[in-house]
């Protein structure tokens, strides 16, 4: 048998735990969350592709924006039942082009009053940006925005591969 050997092992073993798996996601149709934009590129990177659960494949289930770079924002809404939001995991496009290099992040409450919080860059490559927002920043949130101020020079279409929101219990 080709291949066997006396010192056969395993070299290597990772164990990955995604914290998220067991808290309800809040950006979704499902509760009630309505998303709107500064532009879609075409019907397939639509924006409500920021929140179908699927983030990582590469030019397909993500909203890319119509030629934008800084300017471009997509926004969740939640018009009838405001939420208490204090993690939200961000998601660049996966592809190796269109990269968010500084953005913003809108909180709108539900008395109308506004916070800015600055995100900054994404990490490259599709992997995810975490945020935390404090009980104040987080509780009756009626829409958060994400506005780019910047992205890179091989930057095409800027845009999202998916936004999740969760109340992490354990936080606040």
């Amino acid at each position: 048998m080709e291949g066997a050997g006396l010192n056969i092992g395993l070299s290597e073993l990772q164990i990955f735990y995604d914290k998220t798996i067991n808290m309800n996601n809040l950006s979704t149709q499902e509760n009630g969350c309505v998303v709107t934009a500064s532009s879609e590129y075409s019907p397939n990177y639509r924006k409500e592709c920021v929140i179908d659960g699927i983030y990582g494949a590469w030019d397909a289930n993500e909203w890319a924006s119509n030629g934008e770079k800084a300017g471009a924002w997509i926004q969740l809404n939640w018009p009838d039942d405001p939420q208490s939001i204090n993690t939200i995991v961000l998601y660049d496009r996966s592809n190796p082009y269109d990269h968010i290099t500084d953005a913003w992040l809108i909180i709108t409450k539900q008395d109308s009053s506004i916070i800015n919080k600055h995100i900054g860059q994404f990490p490259f490559g599709g992997a995810s940006k975490e945020l935390y927002l404090t009980k104040d920043e987080g509780t009756n949130i009626s829409a958060l925005q994400i506005f780019i101020t910047d992205a890179a020079p091989s930057t095409l279409n800027v845009g999202l591969s998916e936004i999740q929101c969760y109340r992490d219990t354990s936080r606040w």
